[in-house]
């Protein structure tokens, strides 16, 4: 018997069904030892298509390596798979990762995957779920291969390289205005608020994403469709000989498809890199700054450099939640309102603010109050008109202190950092319904002291499980880790599920929960 390790993708049609359903088949001649969750991926070689699920399995087999690639391909054809283009959309692709420590090159099989190297997504997996698994050639296991991937690729955004395509395409950038939001916590609601005030009639980009890349960018409150606007920025780095990141091919292709909708507006909340980030390719027309903590002091020297990073990428008149250090915010939120007589239910939060009267919002938590506040201050600067509150009833987000189910109460938040979690805390409270079992999974470089403290004034017992990421910590000292999050999930226990988008967006998925409105 030989020790194979699969991977399994799709996305076309019904992509966990397809998975599961070549599991099935796999397993008349591969006996399974284990198989990863499936997780969201970006396309890889040819991004105009589709995101991928992907999942990584471990077995046994007592085939040869052809035979198991014939049978292997067997399993694509039952399914359904043709082969028209290169690394084109698929309904399911099997390829052999590794075969025992076999090194093989033949007219039909090389082996190990001869571009496994390349390919962070199944890295990952591998990283994360099966830490004894080496490279037969590279001689290093999944991590450091990893490691050796991020340090090959850019490591930061270049803006300048992103200018010229867009220069190239037309500036399309400069040709829409835009209310940027950053912060530590609160950005994604906020800009959604922008949007919903905007009655959706804008262009929205929300980064990161929690449960597919398409939440990213809207347009009119729809998933725009960017894979050509994708292929025109691709089309013109290549001619330029400019190399730019994934992420910078989708602000490209997201500012391309705001002008071509002929936006007026459109609200763009920032990634993690402040004034480097892609989404800075232009001095931006309104600014807001939501709360601000120590998130992502880890990627930078120290958090007053974190600060200036952040505080230097603002332009325009600026609206801020609190006083902001060195800065002179035309608005203030907390000092020009006062709330009072908050009620906050599982269906959602209401308050009555001085001078304004009730707001109410779907999501969860005063600080949702707050960040009503800080989006009507914005639309108030871009328009002149005073905000409709009513048109914020429906916005959703994902894993933004989000109930999943009622009966048993489950409760799945993506807060990473202080203030998030102070606030997920004072809500949970609110509610009424603690004690709860917590599951909590932090990224390496989160202070798990932190959570923990606010955490643990809910008075659950708290388990932890490892969020389905690279930089996922894998324990946390005194904590019991979870053998098996779903069988913990599908338990009649009254659960909250904080720490990480990582670990809540394939929680979303698994109870198909990824709301967005």
């Amino acid at each position: 018997m030989a020790t194979v390790y699969v991977s399994f993708g799709s996305n076309l049609g019904d992509r966990a069904s397809h998975i599961r359903n070549a599991i099935d088949l796999t397993s008349d001649f591969i006996s399974w030892q284990f198989i990863t969750p499936m997780v969201e991926t970006a396309p890889y070689g040819k991004v105009d298509q589709p995101t991928f699920l992907n999942a990584v399995g471990k077995g046994d087999t007592g085939l040869t390596p052809e035979e198991l690639l014939r049978a292997l391909l067997d399993v694509e054809k039952k399914l359904g798979r043709t082969r028209e283009i290169r690394w084109g959309p698929r309904i399911i692709d099997l390829d052999i990762l590794t075969y025992d420590n076999l090194v093989l090159h033949s007219e039909v099989l090389t082996v190990p995957h001869p571009d496994l190297h390349n390919r962070d997504f199944l890295l990952k997996l591998l990283c994360q779920f099966f830490p004894e698994w080496s490279h037969p050639v590279l001689k290093k296991n999944a991590c450091e291969l990893l490691d050796d991937l991020t340090t090959r690729m850019p490591t930061s955004f270049k803006n300048e390289n992103l200018r010229r395509v867009l220069g190239a395409l037309g500036n399309p950038h400069e040709k829409v205005k835009t209310i940027y939001v950053t912060g530590s916590s609160g950005k994604g609601s906020v800009a959604a608020m922008v949007a919903a005030l905007f009655n959706n009639n804008v262009g929205l980009f929300l980064s990161p994403f929690v449960c597919t890349s398409e939440e990213m960018v809207m347009i009119d409150g729809k998933q725009a469709d960017l894979s050509s606007f994708k292929q025109q920025v691709l089309s013109v780095a290549k001619d330029l000989n400019v190399e730019l990141t994934p992420f910078e091919v989708l602000t490209g292709a997201a500012y391309l498809a705001f002008e071509k909708a002929k936006k007026e507006w459109a609200v763009v909340e920032t990634g993690i890199e402040s004034q480097h980030d892609a989404t800075n390719v232009k001095k931006h027309d309104i600014s807001v700054v939501t709360a601000l903590g120590m998130d992502h002091f880890d990627l930078f020297p120290d958090y007053d450099f974190y600060l200036r990073e952040l505080l230097n990428s603002l332009s325009g008149p600026v609206i801020s939640l609190g006083p902001l250090p060195g800065v002179d915010a035309d608005v203030v939120v907390q000092a020009k309102y006062g709330i009072e007589d908050s009620q906050i239910t599982l269906d959602g939060t209401q308050a009555y603010v001085t001078g304004m009267g009730t707001v109410r919002t779907r999501m969860l938590g005063l600080h949702q109050i707050w960040n009503a506040l800080l989006a009507g201050e914005a639309y108030r600067a871009a328009t002149g008109k005073e905000p409709e509150f009513s048109l914020l009833s429906d916005v959703v987000l994902p894993a933004r202190i989000q109930v999943v189910r009622k009966d048993p109460l489950l409760i799945v938040d993506g807060g990473h950092n202080a203030p998030a979690f102070k606030s997920l805390v004072e809500t949970i409270n609110d509610l009424g319904v603690n004690p709860m079992r917590i599951i909590l999974g932090l990224v390496k470089g989160k202070d798990h002291e932190v959570a923990l403290s606010y955490l643990k004034r809910l008075g659950g017992q708290i388990f932890y499980y490892p969020p389905f990421s690279d930089r996922a910590l894998t324990e946390l000292p005194g904590i019991p880790t979870l053998p098996n999050l779903y069988e913990a999930l599908e338990e009649p226990t009254p659960t909250l599920v904080a720490g990480s988008f990582y670990l809540a967006g394939p929680v979303l998925r698994y109870f198909n929960a990824c709301q967005l409105g």
